[in-house]
Formats: C-alpha cells, structure tokens, sequence
C-alpha cells in the first residue's frame, strides 16, 4: 500500500542569473515548524525519511521503497541509537558514573564513534577497541577526536582475540565497564522503542516489508518486533554479509 500523499509542494521562482532569460524553480516541501534549540544527545534519533524514486528500477515503480536516513544522527549512524540507550539505562541502574566509569568495548566502527560521542558529552573516558585495517583510519579518527582512546589489535585474531583483551581488561580495571553491544538487550530496545515507531509514523502507517543490513542485529531485531506489533503480515528480512559472526540478538520469529 502507498503512503499519504505529500503535502502539496510550495514551488518558489527564484531571480535568474544575469543573462539568462528563464526562471529556475526551486520544490520547497512544506515543512513543521523547527525545533527549538536542544542539547547535543538530544539530536539523536526521529532522523528524516526519503521516497526512491529515479535509482528504483522501472518493474519495482508499483511499490513505495523509502529510506531511513540513519547516517543524519550526530555521529553519522543508527550506532548513536544504541550507544546512547545502553549507557543510560546503566545510568538509570547506578552501573556507571561519569568522571570514575571508563567505557570499554570492541567494535568495527560506527558504535565505537557513538560510544565516544557520549561519552565525551557526559563526562567519561573511553576505550574503543578496533581491527587495525586502513580502511579505519577515519573511524579512528573521529572516536579520537571525541577524546577517546583507540586500541588496535591484529584483525586476524578476530572477535575471539578482541574479546579477550576486553575482559583482560576488565579483570584488571574495577572502574571499567563494558556494555557490550552484542548481547545488552537495550541494544534492540532502543530499536523498538524509538526507530520503529518512527519508521510506522513516516510511512503513513503502512510498513509491508522492513529490509535491513545486520551487523548485531540489534536494529532489524526491535524493529521487527515492533512493526509486526502493528502489522503482524509484515515480512522482515536480515541481510547479513557471507562471512560474519552469528548475531548475539534472537531474530527467530521475524
């Protein structure tokens, strides 16, 4: 089923350039109101949805394949989604404090730049663990420059080796804490709560099939289980690469 139609495009004639004897228009969409001015974590999440429309190909035209636009979150992922969530629910347990808590975990990336990101934004330090392959350097970069601390380890050790040094560290360190993102049930939590709701609410309420590129399988797994709360005949699909770990998150019945 197709969603609402759009709002009614307001179209504005802008003054030509000198020269030239046209007017070039310019489809301004009728938006709400902006937001008033809020703190940095509060940007995270309700990121903005786009119809596909010219890259669709041509026997796909009958059905409406929207995009969730995950990357506009302030640390350029859906990763912001989850780092945020599980460090404040430990928060809201009294498992951490800012200025004595150091935060700790293996990633390939994304999460870790989240991690840093709120960390930096309430008070702790930070430890991101990742493969040393060059085509990170720029996520090491960014989780640097939230002030974390960046660790690599030889990629041919793999999530094992990662592991290891994690707890290793841990066993040595009493402050540290780990929140673990491929098994902290507020990783998929945050999902259902927030990403698929807003989801459901941007496309009209009419969601058929949700496809997803996993990696814990945090996302697909809270958004599944909402958009079928609502839509029970909706189909969920994971897509996950050749080789890769076995998600830590139950997808079974999605």
């Amino acid at each position: 089923p197709l969603p609402p139609e759009h709002p009614t495009p307001v179209v504005a004639a802008l003054r030509p350039p000198a020269g030239h004897g046209r007017h070039v228009a310019s489809t301004i969409m009728d938006t709400a109101p902006l937001p008033p001015a809020c703190s940095y974590l509060e940007t995270v999440g309700n990121t903005p949805m786009v119809k596909l429309d010219r890259c669709v190909p041509a026997a796909s035209k009958q059905a409406t394949i929207l995009c969730k636009l995950e990357m506009q979150n302030p640390g350029g992922s859906l990763k912001d989604r989850i780092a945020l969530n599980m460090i404040e629910e430990a928060e809201a347990r009294g498992d951490i404090t800012p200025g004595k808590t150091t935060i700790i975990d293996f990633t390939s990336g994304n999460t870790g730049i989240g991690y840093a990101m709120v960390a930096a934004a309430k008070g702790y330090k930070c430890i991101v663990i990742m493969p040393k392959v060059r085509p990170m350097l720029e996520r090491y970069l960014i989780c640097r420059q939230f002030g974390a601390e960046v660790h690599l380890f030889n990629p041919s050790l793999g999530a094992p080796g990662a592991l290891k040094y994690v707890k290793d560290q841990l066993a040595a360190n009493p402050h540290y804490w780990w929140p673990n993102q491929l098994g902290n049930p507020d990783n998929p939590a945050v999902h259902e709560r927030t990403t698929g709701p807003e989801i459901w609410k941007q496309a009209g309420g009419a969601v058929d099939y949700f496809i997803h590129g996993i990696g814990t399988g945090g996302c697909v797994a809270g958004v599944g289980k909402y958009l079928k709360s609502v839509n029970p005949k909706c189909r969920v699909t994971a897509h996950a690469h050749t080789r890769t770990h076995r998600s830590a998150t139950p997808l079974s019945g999605l």
